[in-house]
This record gives C-alpha cells, sequence and structure tokens, in this order.
C-alpha cells in the first residue's frame, strides 16, 4: 500500500496516513511499542499535512501517540502531549481538559506527582463534570487522590475524591 501511495496529492497522503495510523495501532496491539511509535510518528507530519498544523484532529492524535512514546521517553512523550493540550487549548476544543488528564497521568505514573496536581485540579476546576462520562470523571479524580496520597497532603480531599472516584467507576 505505502510503495503505491507516492506523490503529493491529498489522496496519496490520506493513504500514506491511514497505513501508518493503522500500523501504529497493529504493532500496539502486538506490543510492539518501538513499530507502534515509529508508524505514528510518521503518521503525524502527514495528518498535519491533510487537516491543518494545529486542528484538533491532529491534536487528538498526538495525544494518543503522546501516551504511547511516554511508555519509552517520557519526556519526548509529555511533549507530545503539552502539544497537544496547546492546539486543543487554541481551537476551543472542549477535550483539551481530558488532555491535561493524559498528561497528568503520565506525570503520575512517572512518579511527578508535584507535576500532576496543578494540572489535575485545573481539569476538575475548567472542565464541566457533569458533562463528563462517569469513567473520564472517575480517573480524573482517581489520579489526582492518588497524588495527594503520594504526597501526603490533604487526607480528607483525598478520601473524599476516592469516594466520589468509586462511585463514578461503579457508573462507568
Amino acid at each position: 500500500v505505502l510503495s503505491r501511495a507516492t506523490g503529493d496529492d491529498p489522496g496519496a497522503i490520506h493513504l500514506r496516513y491511514t497505513a501508518h495510523r493503522s500500523l501504529g495501532y497493529v504493532a500496539s496491539a502486538e506490543g510492539d511499542m518501538a513499530a507502534s511509535i515509529r508508524e505514528f510518528d510518521a503518521a503525524i507530519p502527514l495528518a498535519r499535512r491533510l487537516a491543518g498544523p494545529r486542528t484538533a484532529e491532529v491534536a487528538l492524535l498526538m495525544l494518543q501517540v503522546g501516551q504511547f512514546k511516554s511508555m519509552r521517553d517520557v519526556d519526548a512523550g509529555l511533549a507530545l502531549l503539552a502539544e497537544a493540550v496547546e492546539i486543543l487549548e487554541e481551537t476551543g476544543d472542549r477535550r483539551a481538559a481530558l488532555a491535561r488528564a493524559a498528561r497528568a497521568t503520565v506525570l503520575w505514573k512517572h512518579d511527578r506527582c508535584a507535576e500532576a496536581v496543578p494540572i489535575y485540579e485545573r481539569g476538575l476546576r475548567e472542565a464541566d463534570t457533569e458533562d463528563l462520562e462517569p469513567g473520564n470523571r472517575a480517573r480524573l479524580r482517581w489520579g489526582l487522590a492518588s497524588c495527594l496520597d503520594e504526597l501526603g497532603v490533604d487526607i480528607p480531599r483525598t478520601i473524599e475524591l476516592v469516594d466520589l472516584a468509586l462511585v463514578d467507576f461503579a457508573r462507568a
């Protein structure tokens, strides 16, 4: 497929983008994160050419790739996530709150809770938590509670966040 998709016309670019993105998902499902990242890295510039360099479509792809990439190179993954958040904020996309939560979760999973807490806090403050799906709301609350617990601060709030997250998980 890729060998036939030559040229700079939109059809060829779309075919290459779709192929690289699909191969990235396949490699990820097979546990080959290096190949997955390589394919997704090839898809991002093609997505920029198709949709525009700073569009929600590109940001959502970067959000996925950033999370994958953080498994191997946390700083590179966080940089992609930060750019995705920035683009979603620029475009006024409400999913910026969830993108920030994904960034905070990567920080939490890499023992960087002090950096994650203000991002989680902002996400909960700015997101219309009643508009979020229960599973997403639960993950925001659980991540913040976990970081507060790891930092040993605000135990009453930590307990409240855990209780609320558990209710949301049950609804998801």
